[in-house]
């Protein structure tokens, strides 16, 4: 085979996209062109120019217009994230007619509620009719899958991978006695929990400190003090020194269907405290081992892993730390590319 023509039909693009389209580079011939949704975004996150790859933005083009450029590239492989977007459906099923490969991206838990039961024949009928496989990050996205009507070959595990090339090879300080915390501020990822919590035990705590990264709709009520940082949202590349310094990362999240900052934290060697509701944290995050994991229902629960981790000694922490760098090597771009490129085979 020649080139490689890959297509990705996208929502909004993140950090770890660049950590995708890197690994196919370096594992094989490719062409990629990328269509992603740029209007409405939930972070300010700014694509990277790499080699052979072309962003297309979804605001500029029609259907007609984007079905036009999608034939013409004609891919081999098309990957389309998630089934949100309903031109992208109708495209992915046209290219699949013309002998694209159609894979497509899930990352929702199977939960077993009315709503999923419901519609598990109906979605299940109307994905068989577009994708040949489905890629999920983890074993609770699989559950959901095979209830789908997709069989064991056609699900591929790994869905998410962390730019590994920007936390690798960072390297934690010693004795700083700061968490750290990036997400959005939103209700679903409760950053008020650990906000709140830690005004509440700060006193007896002093030598401790809290930064918080992000942004979204909670951010006007959280507010830097002696103890507390909060900073808007930073590119990737940016958080470095603010990883360098910080004794562990806190993730708090009602609900998260994988939480790729997890990997990224683990890539970095920080110890974790994560909810049990947080895919990553599967794979990622062993109770006691690298961190620990809370009862995403108890804030309590929480308020108590929280004090835990604050109470070890630095030899602890920095041992969780090293031990969190070497679970992340789980996934690498490497393998994910591999991985992706295995519908060629099959």
């Amino acid at each position: 085979m020649g080139k490689i023509k890959i297509l990705f039909l996208y929502s909004e693009l993140m950090g770890y996209n660049s950590a995708w389209f890197k690994g196919l580079n370096e594992a094989s011939d490719v062409e990629i062109l990328v269509v992603h949704w740029d209007k409405n975004k939930l972070t300010p996150f700014q694509t990277e120019e790499i080699g052979n790859v072309t962003y297309l933005k979804r605001s500029i083009l029609t259907y007609k217009e984007l079905l036009k450029t999608c034939e013409a590239f004609n891919p081999n492989i098309v990957y389309i994230s998630g089934w949100m977007d309903k031109d992208y459906l109708k495209i992915g099923y046209q290219l699949r007619k013309n002998g694209s490969i159609l894979i497509g991206g899930l990352d929702t838990h199977w939960t077993g509620s009315l709503k999923q039961h419901l519609g598990r024949i109906p979605l299940s009928i109307a994905l068989g009719k577009i994708f040949d496989y489905l890629f999920v990050p983890g074993r609770y996205q699989f559950e959901y899958a095979k209830k789908l009507g997709f069989s064991n070959d056609q699900i591929i595990m790994g869905l998410y991978c962390a730019n590994l090339e920007l936390f690798l090879p960072i390297k934690g300080k010693k004795a700083l006695k700061n968490i750290l915390y990036i997400g959005r501020f939103s209700e679903i990822k409760r950053p008020l929990w650990l906000y709140d919590v830690f005004n509440e035990i700060k006193e007896e705590y002093k030598d401790w400190s809290l930064t918080m990264i992000g942004n979204g709709p909670l951010k006007p009520g959280l507010k830097s003090t002696h103890q507390i940082e909060i900073i808007d949202f930073l590119q990737p590349a940016l958080l470095t020194p603010y990883i360098e310094n910080a004794s562990f990362f806190c993730h708090v999240s009602a609900h998260e269907p994988w939480g790729l900052v997890i990997h990224e934290m683990a890539a970095a060697g920080l110890p974790i405290i994560s909810t049990n509701e947080c895919g990553a944290a599967s794979l990622f995050v062993k109770h006691g081992y690298n961190g620990k994991i809370f009862d995403a229902k108890s804030k309590s629960d929480f308020k108590a892993k929280l004090i835990q981790m604050m109470n070890m000694s630095e030899q602890e922490l920095i041992t969780m730390g090293q031990r969190s760098k070497e679970l992340s090597k789980q996934i690498t771009p490497e393998i994910w590319a591999y991985t992706f490129l295995s519908v060629l085979e099959k």
